[in-house]
């Protein structure tokens, strides 16, 4: 499986540009936020976003959670997935969620600001 890692500040709109990625590298599925998503239909896990505390948000992002985890890795292991985005704050986090989802190591970065023009950039900020 061909990993790619999506990764920038909060806010800066990597999620949005998610999508850009996805169809300019063909990418079958991604991981943001601490759900997985497959043609654009959520498949599993759940989202960091519903999280009230910053703290419980980070470790549902990162697939803290043992039946959080085991969710995701089984919808994985389900399908013919040969490509995923995930999309993390640093490279840092993206690693933490390739070694707890058991991925692949070997990652293709995308700064978010390769994604982003510089009026993007500047709007994000």
């Amino acid at each position: 499986m061909k990993i790619y890692g999506l990764y920038g500040k909060s806010g800066t709109g990597k999620s949005h540009k998610s999508v850009e990625a996805v169809s300019k590298y063909g990418i079958d599925a991604v991981i943001d936020d601490g759900i997985l998503i497959v043609d654009k239909i959520h498949v599993a896990g759940s989202s960091a976003k519903n999280e009230r505390l910053m703290y419980a948000a980070i470790k549902k992002a990162i697939f803290f959670s043992e039946d959080h985890r085991q969710e995701v890795i089984d919808a994985i292991r389900a399908r013919h997935i040969d490509s995923m985005l995930i999309i993390g704050t640093s490279q840092r986090m993206i690693l933490k969620i390739i070694e707890r989802l058991e991925l692949p190591k070997n990652v293709q970065w995308l700064p978010i600001e390769q994604l982003q023009t510089d009026n993007e950039l500047m709007i994000a900020r």
